[in-house]
């Protein structure tokens, strides 16, 4: 009988236990869950984009911020565009304030992201972007913007594309390491940093002329927007004229020099609030 006094005593302990980390589970995830959002009159969208963005977001149950890190949480293409798409047809939103130093995405991604702007602002909406420092891919989505304004004591990279590749066939030498490769064709360029030690020729052509197709398309699409000859843009990159914000200002790729409080004074007149 102590024995079994014992063991039901067991389950009964153990099947509140299991009761009490559930309900402790949901109270935590619906503590942590989204709030919805009451967008109010003469509101502004604020895009912060130097997070990394991803093609599809999936969303798990246990993805709270206690177990999922301090750390930047990611955002899908999809909901991006569709949140701007939202705030172009809300007349709540007045605008969009687009912060944005090094985005965690390559060009074909800010192409998307840069054509869902030129949409907004179709809506006869206005596009504000800002700060400190904007990297060359950064600055390419700026350039959507009605107005582009940099730190005093910022920098603007505008110098061209380049490209790198690791190789590893000296590793594998010493760690006596021979991969097995099988491929047809000079354009295999996937297993080279295996086998070679430098780039093959063919490897090379083909991404200097992905480079260049990439390249060419975001000269033009800023020279449209920046109103700047493009030759002037190639000339400016090839001879790296923009340096600092300073310089940036004087070849025309950025309309003001602000600092953030300067910044938030120009969005509150636009907006027409204190």
């Amino acid at each position: 009988m102590n024995f079994w006094k014992a063991f039901f005593a067991s389950c009964l302990g153990a099947l509140v236990a299991m009761i009490l980390l559930c309900v402790l589970i949901v109270a935590v995830i619906s503590a942590t869950g989204e709030e919805e959002i009451e967008v109010k009159e003469s509101s502004i969208l604020r895009l912060d984009l130097d997070v990394p963005i991803i093609e599809i977001e999936k969303e798990s149950p246990f993805a709270f911020s206690i177990l999922s890190g301090a750390g930047p949480q990611p955002i899908s293409l999809a909901r991006l565009r569709q949140t701007i798409e939202h705030a172009k047809g809300d007349d709540n939103i007045k605008g969009i304030y687009l912060n944005v130093t090094l985005p965690g995405a390559g060009y074909t991604m800010i192409e998307e992201i840069r054509q869902a702007l030129i949409d907004f602002k179709t809506s006869g909406k206005w596009v504000i972007a800002y700060s400190d420092l904007m990297t060359e891919s950064a600055y390419y989505l700026a350039s959507a913007a009605d107005k582009i304004y940099l730190n005093p004591e910022g920098e603007l990279e505008f110098n061209g594309l380049t490209a790198e590749v690791s190789f590893f066939k000296r590793l594998f030498d010493k760690l006596d390491i021979k991969p097995e490769v099988f491929r047809v064709g000079g354009f295999k360029s996937a297993v080279e940093p295996f086998l070679l030690e430098k780039m093959s020729p063919e490897n090379k052509l083909q991404l200097s002329e992905m480079i260049k197709a990439i390249y060419n398309h975001v000269l033009d699409r800023v020279s449209e927007a920046r109103k700047i000859p493009r030759e002037r843009l190639g000339e400016i990159a090839d001879k790296m004229l923009v340096r600092n914000a300073k310089l940036a200002l004087e070849h025309g790729l950025v309309d003001s020099l602000l600092y953030i409080d300067q910044v938030e004074q120009e969005l509150k007149k636009r907006v027409g609030i204190e």
